[in-house]
């Protein structure tokens, strides 16, 4: 047999029906008008027609942007008369497209000038007149407005609290008019006066560093005058303690001033590169910094994790999916593409005149880009498009006022059993096994129990109560009010408003929880706090579907698949052993109203594998604590009481008690909110458990809260807990287990 003839032939393309077919949800999806360009899109799949360039061209600046050029002989474009194609230049599995990325050495470089964003364009200059009028105060920018003299603009009598002035590109020669202006400045601590012939005057910086003896940046260096000023100020944020990340290359700095950088407690990540800094004793002043870009790293202590993007321990390298290219990447089931350079420089809008989805050629396994127009499209005009038209985008409304709580006290107290002994029935074999106490009896059937304990989640517990009267279930109508993650944050956000112990969350299912996102990832980004995210699936366990990342685009394009909820990643966590770490609690909800809430006093920490830093998101083992599904030869076994004695050590100024009492108080407020929704019934009780994590200025912070959560490891390390959880919840004895607390109302 020859050669020939061993070559398999090329599957035989499918027909227009089943391609159509095939793709029908996805023209749904996109809104492709499928019965009027579907023969024309399969006709040039299968021809393999790119004929793109004869009506489009990339204006390649800075910026690659297609721009609608047509030959003369076309005809115009108008809405929906033509469908073209864009290759896919690379494709992978969805699961490993950060990895691969990573090690796609000349696809990075291919598609390097589409790796950046473009800066959002600059509004038009105001007039020296308008810039007067819109002063603060405290900041005032005369850049680039011919300006020759500065006497006659009176600018210190105008603003005598002025702390900034920028005069950058003007015609400023005259050293004694300069000099008479800055002398009156008292408080000026910023000074920009390049591209003036006055900055090339002998002697000017002396002159100038003389006469303002408070200036802490002259021409973007820093003085050694420096201070938090100086540091706010590169950050754009007043806010010291909010600021996760500091970028301060190239700035001249030659020391370490610790009354500068104190403030900034929580600090992560400091460029110093370009700056000649001993930086060997940054800890000191900068005990959180995990991350540091430098020109000299031998210098730097040991326990700093990332140095130059790269992890010194494990050599594992720090590095981002662009924002444009995940703009970009279709997916296609468990096969995700990216756009060649056509479809690359389709910019986003949400006001598009053009649509674009992903779709199969009917005769190979290639997947390409489609797009057409959907307005009329005039010679020269920019090529923009809805890259997330799966997710709804609207417009900002004003905050609805908190709803008024009901009162969870009563003078009833909660119905207990008083029979003996209490029969069980419960389908947990943990539990079932785990009765030591002769106050309780576990049997056979449901019909023969006081009390059904179900491992599944039941959502007719209404009906249940109605059908079996006198029995108790582990249920509460309407805990999916604190069960379910987005609907915990809305009913905390609902009666409390914005709290501490909760990360802020947005449920990009909505059009105008999307539009809330965006705003707030670019005030993060612009004032240097941390903009990272952690997105989540509604209602699936931590371990699954869940990712770490600083690219709002990476976060829609996961939310464009299935729904998500996207909460603000936990960017200054406390950390032990230098160790992410949980804790996972156990509270007992014995009854709705009155409350009657009680913690297991014994907790589980666990703790990531890997030493965390604010830094190369897709590891999942320096970001995440639970292991048992991904990785359980990785599980750390720290009993509470080894974490409680590290705990002190690591924090002398903490006591753990302290610290528990806070972490108390958390639980008990998002259950005070939680119960606002509940529907009290003498015969629901439930467990609960509660993932919480603290940040290192000792704020409690709650990830979830789980309905009937694994209790395995409570079991084997404490042999009464099955009997402590049922004897609170059941029996009306007094509480005077020593493992159990109850967390009272406020008064």
């Amino acid at each position: 047999m020859s050669d020939q003839d061993q070559t398999q032939a090329p599957p035989e393309p499918i027909s227009y029906e089943e391609w159509y077919e095939i793709h029908k949800e996805i023209f749904d999806d996109y809104g492709f008008p499928g019965e009027q360009l579907g023969k024309l899109l399969y006709q040039k799949l299968m021809d393999e027609n790119r004929d793109a360039g004869e009506y489009f061209s990339i204006d390649a600046g800075d910026d690659p942007t297609l721009i609608y050029t047509p030959h003369e002989n076309h005809p115009p474009l108008t809405a929906y008369s033509n469908v073209f194609l864009s290759d896919h230049c690379w494709c992978c599995d969805a699961l490993n497209i950060v990895k691969e990325w990573k090690k796609n050495t000349e696809l990075r470089e291919r598609l390097a000038p589409y790796s950046e964003n473009p800066d959002p364009p600059s509004p038009p200059p105001l007039s020296l007149n308008e810039r007067l009028e819109k002063c603060d105060g405290k900041n005032l920018d005369l850049d680039e407005l011919e300006i020759t003299q500065l006497q006659p603009l009176r600018i210190a009598e105008r603003f005598p609290e002025l702390e900034s002035l920028s005069l950058w590109g003007n015609e400023l020669s005259d050293v004694a008019d300069l000099l008479t202006t800055l002398a009156s400045l008292k408080n000026l601590r910023g000074l920009w006066i390049k591209s003036n012939p006055v900055n090339d005057a002998p002697g000017i910086s002396e002159s100038i560093l003389a006469c303002c003896k408070s200036l802490e940046i002259f021409n973007s260096n820093f003085t050694k005058n420096y201070g938090v000023w100086a540091l706010s100020f590169v950050a754009h944020n007043s806010d010291p303690r909010s600021v996760a990340i500091l970028d301060l290359s190239d700035r001249e700095i030659t020391e370490i001033r610790p009354e500068a950088f104190k403030p900034f407690s929580n600090i992560a990540k400091i460029d110093f590169t370009g700056n000649d800094v001993d930086l060997s004793h940054i800890l000191d002043v900068c005990p959180t910094l995990k991350s540091i870009k430098c020109d000299h790293p031998e210098q730097l202590p040991e326990s700093i994790v990332f140095v130059n993007d790269v992890d010194r321990q494990t050599g594992d390298f720090s590095m981002r999916i662009p924002d444009r290219i995940w703009d970009h990447i279709q997916p296609a089931g468990d096969v995700w593409g990216i756009c060649d350079e056509v479809g690359l420089s389709i910019h986003h809008s949400y006001d598009p005149n053009f649509a674009m989805m992903p779709c199969g050629s009917p005769k190979s396994a290639f997947t390409f880009c489609a797009f057409w127009p959907i307005s009329d499209i005039a010679p020269n005009t920019e090529v923009t498009a809805n890259l997330y038209p799966r997710l709804p985008y609207a417009p900002i409304e004003p905050e609805e006022p908190l709803t008024p709580m009901i009162s969870l006290k009563s003078k009833f107290a909660s119905t207990v059993i008083s029979k003996r002994p209490i029969k069980v029935w419960t389908d947990i074999i943990n539990f079932a096994e785990n009765f030591h106490s002769d106050k309780f009896e576990v049997v056979e059937t449901p019909a023969e129990a006081d009390i059904q304990w179900w491992g599944l989640k039941d959502i007719n517990v209404g009906e249940r109560l109605l059908e079996t009267k006198g029995v108790y279930y582990n249920q509460i109508q309407n805990e999916k009010h604190i069960t379910c993650k987005d609907l915990l944050y809305e009913t905390c956000l609902e009666y409390m408003g914005p709290v501490p112990w909760l990360p802020e969350t947005f449920i990009l299912s909505e059009g105008e929880q999307v539009a809330k996102f965006l705003e707030t990832h670019r005030k993060l980004k612009e004032s240097n706090q941390s903009p990272a995210w952690v997105v989540k699936a509604f209602n699936r366990s931590r371990a699954e579907y869940m990712l770490v990342t600083e690219s709002p685009s990476e976060v829609l394009r996961h939310s464009s698949i299935e729904p998500r909820l996207t909460q603000r990643y936990l960017w200054n966590p406390l950390l032990i052993f230098g160790l992410k770490f949980d804790l996972r609690y156990i509270v007992l909800l014995k009854s709705v109203k009155p409350m009657e809430l009680y913690m297991y006093k014994v907790f589980w920490p666990r703790l990531a594998p890997k030493r965390w830093a604010l830094d190369d998101f897709d590891d999942y083992e320096r970001h995440f604590t639970v292991m048992n599904y991904r990785a359980p030869d990785k599980v750390t076994h720290k009993t509470y009481v080894d974490f409680v004695e590290q705990f002190e050590i690591e924090n002398p100024n903490m006591k753990w008690d302290t610290m528990q009492q806070r972490l108390y108080n958390a639980i008990r407020d998002m259950f005070i909110c939680g119960c606002q929704k509940m529907i009290p019934n003498p015969y629901t009780k439930a467990m609960y458990g509660i993932d919480c994590m603290i940040t290192n200025d000792y704020q409690p912070v709650i990830l979830e809260c789980n309905f009937q959560p694994d209790c395995k490891r409570a079991c084997n390390l404490c042999p009464t807990f099955v009997d402590d959880v049922f004897e609170v919840l059941y029996t009306d004895q007094p509480v005077t287990n020593d493992k159990v607390v109850q967390l009272k109302l406020p008064e």
